[in-house]
């Protein structure tokens, strides 16, 4: 089955100040690649600068 971006729920909706961690294994994942680089990005966009550990 494949859905579209419009039909995927998203990782998040609000900035996490938190550590915490976005699922990007759904069904909806497994066939669109795009979707997952999309809601890996919109994960990142909503963690507050000083919870990205190491990464930036």
């Amino acid at each position: 089955m494949s859905s579209t971006h419009d039909d995927a729920q998203p990782v998040t909706d609000r900035i996490h100040d938190t550590s915490w961690s976005a699922n990007l294994e759904k069904p909806e994942h497994d066939d669109d690649r795009q979707l997952v680089v999309d809601q890996a990005f919109s994960a990142i966009e909503h963690t507050a600068p000083h919870n990205l550990g190491g990464w930036f």
